[in-house]
């Protein structure tokens, strides 16, 4: 990498909004509401996961484990299994990655 595509990516990391854990909390409360009107489980995962157990750690997103897809607008297909959908959270637009787990996988994270 280049010097100059290196101060490009730092330029373009710098600029972009993280998720703190209040406006993480937010649009997990919205996947909540919608999650139970359709009858979805699911866990948080990633960043806001980290931030719940008193790890600060910077996250652009917000992450959540579930065996069953949501009825969101897909913005986005993962590649290692799920969707991306956007919350709205006042002006801010918040990427949400919904990720597939398997039936035994998620027995094992919702059971502790």
């Amino acid at each position: 990498m280049s010097e100059d595509e290196l101060e490009k990516l730092v330029e373009k990391n710098m600029a972009m909004q993280t998720v703190d854990m209040e406006l993480g909390l937010q649009v997990a409360e919205k996947i909540r509401e919608i999650a139970d009107r359709e009858n979805v489980e699911f866990a948080i995962a990633g960043g806001l996961a980290m931030h719940l157990y008193g790890f600060e750690r910077a996250t652009k997103d917000v992450d959540f484990l579930a065996d069953k897809r949501l009825s969101l607008k897909v913005k986005k297909y993962l590649t290692f299994g799920g969707e991306r959908y956007e919350i709205r959270i006042g002006q801010r637009a918040i990427e949400v990655d919904w990720i597939y787990v398997a039936i035994n996988t998620k027995r094992s994270i919702t059971r502790h």
